[in-house]
């Protein structure tokens, strides 16, 4: 029989365009654009490769790169929402607590890892995904120069 309790975990939401995901969407993007600005940069006077001979293939690794990075960076950070490094954030935050207070019951961290499982759960966290629609992008046009750079060869 459904209660009429809050549960103590957070619903998911409805995904929206909010605003901070916007102003997240464009620093994510000028970022990646620095980035790549800077590989361009490197691999035309650090590496001495020419514009005119080998642009598809300084396009592919300007664009390509930043792309695997954020996308990694995303998958990393969706692995940490879903709960893989919460074991080892427990432990450290155990190990901190333990180490500068006298009696681990006068601080305000969880006595049990259920405990801290549950305050963690009740926590809402932001839209992060923009840093995936970033990475995407810079991939799929450093993925299309690539292809180009292959079939000019």
């Amino acid at each position: 029989m459904p209660s009429n309790k809050k549960m103590p975990f957070a619903e998911p939401k409805a995904k929206k365009f909010t605003k901070s995901f916007v102003i997240g969407l464009i620093i994510t993007f000028v970022i990646a654009a620095m980035f790549s600005i800077s590989i361009y940069y490197y691999e035309i006077g650090t590496l001495g490769l020419d514009v005119e001979s080998d642009l598809f293939n300084i396009l592919s690794d300007t664009f390509s790169i930043p792309g695997l990075i954020f996308v990694l960076s995303y998958c990393m950070v969706f692995a940490a929402r879903s709960g893989v490094f919460d074991m080892f954030n427990y432990a450290v935050g155990l190990a901190w607590t333990n180490v500068f207070h006298k009696n681990i019951r006068e601080s305000k961290f969880a006595s049990s890892y259920g405990e801290y499982k549950e305050l963690k759960r009740a926590k809402e966290s932001s839209d992060t995904s923009y840093i995936l629609y970033v990475g995407t992008i810079f991939l799929l046009v450093g993925v299309v120069f690539l292809i180009l750079f292959y079939s000019s060869i």
